[in-house]
């Protein structure tokens, strides 16, 4: 004779996050991030930095950027491990040195790279969070160069690729963590 089965729900959650990724708020770029679960194991993270001010009268980061990244996470989505396909691009007007102020000419910084993470959630119901994230890849850009005063004349002007790290963070998250449809498993009596 055949054993009973019955089929029990299991309740799952998926989920969406607001997040700030503290190096760069270090840089003095204020930023804020968003996060959607796509499926079990996928997500998409969209970061946008924005620096509208100086510094100093000679000192200034101002940046407008987005990193899009489409993450495949090796547990659940939202914990652990985790790697990406991120995208850059953004525009600039930077003065770090007295030798000259750095603009991108209408024609805005772009590149793709590949990234590696972990996200830790802590709390009663995990809704805080850390992750650690490094990316790697290229960006092309264009440049024109100003002498570093006000009204400073343009000096130079070039385009070039970089090679290197594209993206890297240590952020906090808030998670919400929203029930799926739940899924039915067999059980044997």
């Amino acid at each position: 004779e055949p054993e009973p089965v019955v089929e029990i729900p299991v309740l799952e959650t998926r989920f969406l996050a607001v997040k700030t990724n503290l190096l760069i708020g270090a840089a003095t770029v204020a930023n804020l991030g968003f996060e959607a679960e796509l499926g079990r194991k996928w997500s998409i993270d969209f970061p946008v930095y924005y620096s509208p001010y100086n510094i100093t009268p000679t000192r200034k980061i101002r940046v407008l950027a987005i990193q899009p990244e489409l993450r495949r996470w090796l547990s659940k989505a939202g914990e652990g491990h985790f790697f990406g396909v991120h995208g850059t691009l953004g525009g600039y007007n930077i003065a770090i040195n007295d030798h000259g102020r750095y603009q991108d000419p209408d024609s805005p910084a772009w590149g793709f790279g590949l990234g590696y993470g972990y996200a830790l959630n802590f709390g009663l119901d995990k809704r805080w969070g850390l992750e650690f994230n490094l990316g790697v890849g290229f960006v092309n850009y264009k440049y024109d160069v100003y002498y570093n005063r006000e009204n400073g004349q343009k000096y130079d002007s070039g385009q070039g690729w970089w090679w290197g790290p594209t993206r890297a963070g240590i952020t906090l998250t808030y998670k919400w963590w929203l029930p799926r449809k739940p899924k039915m498993k067999e059980v044997k009596l």
